[in-house]
């Protein structure tokens, strides 16, 4: 069995033929020879300069796109942080509602007796200044923590 492969290069042509029992070459290694001879004898125009160009250009490419990788990396650690934080004070401003919620029924319960009323009536007055300071911490820390908007380049 055997196999013929001819190219048309500058100044003649070449051909090569594959013979014997053993495994062929592809049509994609065929391909891949026919790459080579066409860069080498210059029938693609491509030049030693012109491919060490490109090896400069991807080498360039290679260390942007690490950049832009470190980046996105960088980012994912910072929005991962801010979900900490968020959570955190999802959950004080949660446990603080929970509280409310337990005094509000206490002070029904106490209206229903009177003797308990002023003692749960402060304990809803300190909680509830309470949470007004930690909303106000928490919404002067979100906008202390926000980058400004920035103006989007034109292109």
């Amino acid at each position: 069995m055997s196999t013929s492969m001819t190219w048309q290069l500058p100044g003649g042509s070449l051909s090569l033929t594959f013979e014997g029992e053993g495994p062929l070459p592809t049509p994609e290694q065929f391909d891949v020879i026919r790459a080579y001879l066409d860069v080498w004898s210059g029938a693609a125009g491509a030049t030693v300069q012109q491919l060490v160009a490109l090896q400069e250009e991807i080498v360039a490419m290679s260390a942007q796109l690490d950049a832009v990788k470190q980046s996105i990396l960088d980012l994912e650690a910072d929005v991962t942080a801010q979900t900490s934080v968020t959570s955190s004070a999802i959950a004080l401003l949660n446990g603080i509602s929970i509280e409310l919620t337990s005094l509000r029924t206490q002070l029904a319960d106490a209206i229903a007796d009177n003797a308990q009323l002023p003692e749960v009536q402060a304990r809803l007055d300190a909680l509830n200044a309470q949470l007004d300071t930690e909303r106000n911490r928490l919404a002067d820390a979100v906008v202390a923590n926000t980058p400004a908007a920035e103006d989007e380049p034109t292109v």
